[in-house]
């Protein structure tokens, strides 16, 4: 799983909005956690390996299951990955339940086993609770996260000292909001596993959408000292950097991170957003193309090329930026607001106008923020006639 910090300030070299318009900050998003595809693949794999070697249908059954789930899960059918994930659940605990009571006979021990994932479970078995692991990152990517922080306490309950599920807990909490759960629970994945780079990573992603950048950064450092290959704690730390006006050294982070995951759109648009940041104005454009590229629906690479387009005076192509981002994310104010601009400054006052009142019908607080930038766009296109 992975969290992205899309942030960004204006140009030092054009301090003026009209000239240099900032970079999209992003709201709700943050730094970047591994990729969930990847982890369940993993896990799912362990699964698999887990099994008891033995031959029959029930094992069968669950390899075909197994392959199933992460089949859909990679075409993004949750539900019918999670159906088979609780088939799984259901078909492990059988086995479970076969294999205690074959140990009980041979001891003539005539105690019944107890339900996996009950408290009190006296039998820790890897596989229930790896599934219920794997179940609870697909709920999470469905974005049930109530369900997702259900499944991983089902799988701590079996295997307390399961520190994924900790780290996948953790990042639930952080979701929904709470901090202080999140917190605790990465801290608590990192005593049980302290080589546990993603942990790190997690937990740096945390300190840095509290502020704590500093934190933040010895955390980044320690996951890339754990694992040099770590794309997105490159990222991250890069992030950190720029945050700290250490915009050469957040780019070489950019540019490794992109080295190592050259597919990764969100790595194009951070990378974009530091060089838009020094003026670098067509570099950025490049960066913010790809990310495109990469990702259609990616709302902030419009705003922020719009954005560019905006300060090179390509009003038309920046039109064509605000458009797309409004036709993706209908309800943000200031897209109205900014292709308004565009519009005036390429003559369609009536238009602009129109852009203008849908802006601040959606958001009041934006007549401020826009006047001295509009009356500006007004006052050229007065001098054009």
């Amino acid at each position: 799983m992975a969290r992205f910090i899309h942030q960004a300030e204006s140009c030092p070299a054009m301090r003026r909005a009209a000239r240099c318009p900032q970079p999209a900050a992003s709201a709700g998003a943050g730094p970047i956690r591994r990729a969930t595809a990847g982890r369940i693949s993993l896990l799912l794999i362990l699964l698999v390996a887990i099994f008891p070697a033995v031959r029959g249908q029930a094992l069968r059954n669950a390899e075909d299951l197994v392959n199933r789930a992460q089949q859909r899960y990679k075409a993004n059918d949750f539900e019918g990955a999670i159906d088979d994930l609780t088939l799984l659940i259901e078909l492990t605990s059988r086995l479970q339940r076969h294999e205690l009571r074959t140990k009980n006979d041979l001891s003539g021990d005539s105690r019944r086993d107890i339900a996996p994932g009950a408290t009190g479970a006296g039998v820790v078995d890897p596989r229930v609770a790896t599934a219920f692991t794997a179940r609870g990152i697909v709920k999470f990517a469905k974005r049930d996260y109530d369900g997702a922080i259900a499944d991983f306490d089902s799988a701590l309950r079996i295997s307390p000292r399961l520190a994924d599920a900790y780290l996948r807990r953790g990042l639930a909490w952080e979701t929904k909001g709470d901090f202080e759960r999140a917190l605790a629970d990465y801290d608590r994945a990192l005593k049980l596993s302290p080589r546990l780079a993603e942990a790190y990573n997690s937990r740096g992603a945390l300190y840095y959408s509290r502020g704590a950048v500093e934190a933040a950064l010895s955390e980044f450092n320690r996951a890339i000292e754990l694992n040099p290959r770590y794309a997105e704690a490159y990222s991250n730390r890069g992030l950190a950097r720029r945050n700290k006006g250490d915009l050469n050294n957040a780019n070489a982070d950019f540019d490794r991170a992109i080295e190592i995951n050259p597919r990764h759109a969100g790595f194009y648009f951070n990378r974009g957003v530091a060089r838009h940041t020094q003026g670098d104005l067509k570099a950025a454009i490049t960066d913010y193309d790809r990310a495109l590229e990469l990702d259609p629906h990616f709302v902030r690479a419009y705003i922020n090329r719009g954005n560019v387009r905006l300060a090179l005076s390509d009003w038309d192509m920046a039109i064509v930026d605000f458009s797309q981002a409004i036709a993706l994310d209908p309800g943000r104010a200031e897209n109205y607001a900014l292709r308004g601009l565009a519009r005036l400054e390429r003559g369609e006052r009536p238009e602009a106008e129109s852009d203008f009142a849908q802006s601040f019908a959606l958001n009041p607080e934006l007549r401020l923020k826009f006047a001295e930038r509009v009356e500006e766009a007004m006052r050229k296109l007065a001098l054009k006639r």
